[in-house]
């Protein structure tokens, strides 16, 4: 595993890409000007106006075992939230990503969490050939990322607070399981969190062999 720090006063990420690469962003949304209040309840609050749209239907839907919610996909909500849609495009070009894929997902309070998974690429060749980053963005609620080497099972957190973004390459895929653990319930404050996570392809220029 590498880990990379991105400047977030730069218009692009300025650093190559490595398949082992874990790379952490912090304040590239905290630079803009928000004046009709913070992301997270911006967030919140237009995909819940569409899904009050909704006849006898629920935007939002358990997932991964129940652990959490997402938006669901099959509503087509994404062109109804102009948010949703700055920050990807935001993420798009500061990492210079192809994108192919996003997910919102809501963590409705700090007793939900993500079990531990590889991403979709690292499994099936289909998405392997298209996907090589994942970049996930954080609003609310400061939560652990977990990554746990498939191997080893040495485990890595990283503190994951409002704005701040990480993202892994191809490799740290394959070779690392990550989620967002459980907080003990003597440390649960109520406070919920979303996650908007992109997944693309970008240009590794140098493969690491080890």
């Amino acid at each position: 595993m590498r880990i990379m720090i991105g400047n977030p006063l730069d218009s692009t990420y300025a650093h190559d890409y490595q398949s082992r690469d874990i790379i952490l962003v912090h304040e590239l949304f905290n630079t803009l000007d928000y004046s009709n209040g913070n992301l997270f309840d911006k967030l919140l609050e237009e995909v819940n106006l569409f899904g009050d749209q909704l006849k006898n239907q629920d935007i939002w839907k358990l997932w991964h075992g129940d652990t959490h919610y997402i938006a669901d996909d099959h509503k087509h909500f994404k062109d109804k939230c102009p948010t949703f849609l700055m920050i990807v495009d935001k993420l798009k070009e500061y990492f210079k990503c192809d994108v192919k894929a996003t997910r919102f997902n809501w963590y409705s309070d700090d007793s939900q969490f993500k079990p531990l998974h590889f991403d979709a690429a690292a499994v099936d060749p289909a998405k392997a050939k298209t996907q090589n980053i994942t970049i996930g963005v954080s609003f609310g609620g400061t939560r652990d990322v977990m990554f746990e080497n498939a191997k080893t099972r040495t485990k890595v957190n990283i503190p994951l607070s409002n704005g701040s973004i990480y993202c892994f390459l191809r490799d740290a895929n394959i070779e690392w399981r990550h989620g967002i653990p459980q907080v003990s319930k003597d440390k649960q404050t109520g406070t919920g969190r979303i996650s908007i996570i992109l997944w693309g392809s970008v240009d590794i220029v140098k493969q690491d062999i080890l």
